[in-house]
């Protein structure tokens, strides 16, 4: 979910593997020089998930061994999650609505497509529902953790 602290923890568990750490956010920016909000203003969401997918996938096949955060709606689209799940290993950061809601409100929330123009009543609202529509492709995860955790114990559970 947006806000679950993806790349926070992925820069981190990526650290404790000795492994480079990769945002498949940014990695779209580099490849398509434009902001995410920029490709959702001018082509939509439908074309974005097309080139999120394609951008995983020409990724995650020309390099090694990584960490990668994706977006939040990046397993629920074109088989993403039996991608990721055929190319690694996946986690699940879940965190509660109300943590995900102060989070977002702490960031850029401008520019996150999908939240940038909600107050915060509907902020939660729009959050719940997505975690509703997006749940069961999340806990096709290999790993599910509860984001209340502190996140040196999530990393010590993964690389034990």
């Amino acid at each position: 979910m947006p806000g679950s602290g993806k790349s926070t923890f992925g820069r981190q568990l990526a650290k404790a593997l000795d492994y480079p750490f990769f945002d498949l956010d940014e990695e779209i920016e580099k490849q398509q020089e434009i902001t995410i909000k920029g490709i959702f203003e001018r082509s939509g969401e439908d074309e974005f998930r097309k080139i999120e997918s394609d951008c995983l996938k020409e990724f995650s096949n020309s390099t090694e061994q990584f960490v990668l955060s994706c977006g939040g709606g990046t397993p629920c689209f074109n088989d993403n999650m039996d991608f990721i799940n055929h190319q690694g290993y996946s986690v699940f950061l879940n965190a509660p609505i109300d943590s995900l809601v102060v989070r977002l409100k702490k960031t850029q929330i401008s520019v996150r497509p999908l939240v940038s123009k909600m107050v915060e009543t509907d902020l939660k609202k729009s959050l719940e529902e997505q975690l509703k529509s997006r749940l069961s492709f999340y806990q096709l995860a290999n790993l599910e953790l509860d984001q209340t955790l502190p996140i040196e114990e999530i990393i010590d559970l993964i690389v034990a």
